[in-house]
């Protein structure tokens, strides 16, 4: 697991960075244009802001009759930020006249647009879960306006920690070199097995010189057909099932290879410890593609450290 470089997101808060972005993305515009309506764009944002710390304080302090005084000042920053978007509405012409003028305006309002387009969404998710009080589905949700492949990982430790970034697949050898690595999006354990075990296979094939004889993974990749898939590349698969075991499993799982292995499996969390401590803790690069260029580079870190080490 790497953590993005992002800020805790509420929907409160997540609305204003639709809202300040977009302002900002205004005044780049106002400032070699005659665009009306933003004029006093400052103002705008001081109105909002004030709207914004006041609902946020009362989602922080709770009290009395927080759900009330939350619903009331939530329609007060709603409204405001509705109000921004007439604005915009009403200043289309203009700003598609603009950006007709030069690439370097059209560049300025499709990034209006961008935050425009999300500033919108945002308004919608604080109106259902605030004032609507309805559930909003994991799939609406967003965590990050900037790094927004970011998703909501739990570390499935004691007290249910939440941590915002990535989960990296990583597989290492019997030396504890890193073969194969991949960032995971949109993606969980048990759709990786057999391309991780695929992966290794093309990179270490019997006609290069390799033998693979073992594999193992962690519960999560645990599913009957990914175990039967794997067991057609790797001379012995160690792959605990999750739940309850039959007779002929617990067989399996009591054998003295199977623990044998089970056991080294367990160095792998001395690995990504180690991989924290070469960076691989959280991210400060943005995008998706800087995110896996720099697990990329700390992965490489990690091996060249650990070859050092032996030289």
């Amino acid at each position: 697991m790497v953590l993005s470089n992002v800020h805790f997101p509420t929907d409160i808060n997540l609305l204003w960075d639709c809202v300040r972005k977009t302002l900002d993305s205004i005044a780049s515009i106002v400032a070699d244009s005659r665009i009306s309506g933003f004029r006093e764009h400052s103002s705008i944002r001081k109105k909002i802001h004030n709207a914004y710390r006041q609902t946020s304080e009362i989602h922080r302090k709770k009290g009395t009759n927080y759900k009330v005084r939350l619903k009331t000042n939530c329609t007060n920053y709603i409204d405001l930020a509705d109000s921004l978007v007439a604005k915009l509405r009403a200043a289309q012409p203009y700003l598609m006249a603009y950006a007709a003028s030069d690439i370097r305006h059209q560049i300025k309002v499709e990034t209006l647009y961008h935050y425009w387009k999300l500033l919108n969404k945002h308004i919608d998710l604080v109106r259902r879960r605030i004032i609507n009080d309805e559930q909003i589905p994991h799939v609406d949700k967003m965590f990050s306006i900037f790094e927004t492949y970011t998703e909501w990982l739990y570390k499935g430790k004691a007290g249910g920690l939440v941590e915002l970034g990535l989960n990296v697949n990583v597989a290492t050898c019997q030396h504890h070199f890193i073969l194969h690595h991949q960032v995971m999006v949109k993606q969980v354990d048990v759709n990786m097995t057999l391309p991780t075990a695929k992966a290794i296979d093309s990179k270490f094939s019997q006609s290069a010189g390799y033998h693979l004889s073992q594999i193992s993974f962690d519960t999560g990749y645990y599913s009957k057909p990914n175990k039967v898939a794997v067991e057609k590349i790797f001379d012995v698969v160690i792959l605990p099932k999750k739940g309850k075991r039959n007779a002929v499993e617990k067989q399996i799982e009591s054998e003295a290879d199977f623990k044998a292995g089970r056991r080294k499996h367990s160095a792998i969390e001395t690995n990504i410890n180690s991989l924290e401590h070469h960076g691989l803790d959280k991210c400060p690069d943005k995008s998706l593609a800087h995110f896996k260029r720099y697990v990329a580079l700390g992965v490489l870190s990690y091996n060249l450290t650990l070859l050092g080490a032996l030289l």
